[in-house]
């Protein structure tokens, strides 16, 4: 499985209506572009028998605490997976291959290994891009949320009150806090975690990688398109990084980095009319 095989098969999974993106293989393609020996199937299997292995349990009660409750005892404490506190910005973290080997991962992988075997068991679950932590919600239950970092069940009262201990009074809780994250939003934001991981390294030729397929789930975002074209720069890549900050520019006129991406914007027209 070549990288451009990788991405492709990647745009081929996101190409659905968003309820029917599998979050699971997309994370996968994702791991695979980065390790070109990869292939999703194996971890699909590895999915599949932690879903089998705790039906009969989860099917024998119908309280959604229960199953949630179930499901957590299943995942946290009979198969050890955990949060990665020591390594938190490890980009294994991010890669869900890593994190179904390893037991080990972030909030928001260690929530789409929840909810890819939720799932499978049939417990319908979802996304939240919760402040600190990303969470997931259990659709048949408004209150019931969990923390597949921290392995607690939380309800809308015990976010708000997480809420409070981090920010203070200066953040005010409020109920869209909880509301669902798309497949789509989800899969951007473990992109952007990885972009910031490459970047911090200077890893900019990954890093654009990134921003592609954040791009293909959420075109003509202004911020990545800034994004791409600074990176493009720093690899000298002058012409993409023209198209993308001239991009910018023409969506998000009023931003307040406009003023210095138009000097960037001089310096880039210079370097491609030598070219021309």
């Amino acid at each position: 499985m070549t990288q451009a095989e990788a991405r492709a098969r990647f745009l081929e999974t996101i190409d659905s209506p968003d309820e029917e993106i599998d979050l699971a293989e997309a994370c996968l393609w994702i791991s695979a572009e980065a390790n070109e020996g990869l292939t999703p199937e194996p971890y699909c299997e590895k999915l599949d028998g932690l879903a089998e292995s705790v039906r009969a349990e989860i099917e024998s009660t119908t309280s959604v605490a229960d199953r949630t409750a179930l499901l957590n005892e299943h995942l946290f404490l009979e198969h050890g997976y955990r949060g990665n506190e020591n390594e938190y910005y490890d980009p294994q973290n991010s890669y869900l291959d890593c994190v179904i080997d390893r037991k080990t991962g972030i909030p928001i992988s260690l929530a789409i290994l929840w909810m890819s075997v939720a799932e499978r068991v049939g417990i319908p679950a979802y996304g939240v891009g919760f402040p600190g932590h990303f969470l997931v919600g259990v659709e048949t239950d408004p209150e019931i949320f969990v923390d597949a970092f921290s392995a607690v069940v939380l309800t809308a009262q015990d976010c708000e009150a997480r809420l409070r201990a981090i920010a203070g009074d200066e953040v005010k809780f409020s109920p869209a806090m909880l509301a669902p994250t798309t497949r789509r939003q989800t899969l951007a934001r473990v992109l952007r975690n990885l972009k910031q991981i490459h970047i911090q390294s200077s890893n900019f030729a990954d890093a654009v990688a990134c921003i592609d397929r954040i791009l293909a789930l959420d075109p003509d975002n202004p911020n990545e398109l800034r994004d791409r074209g600074v990176l493009h720069r720093s690899l000298e890549c002058w012409s993409f990084a023209l198209e993308d900050l001239e991009r910018f520019v023409e969506i998000a006129p009023t931003s307040p980095d406009v003023k210095n991406i138009e000097l960037i914007l001089d310096e880039l027209r210079v370097r491609t009319a030598h070219i021309h």
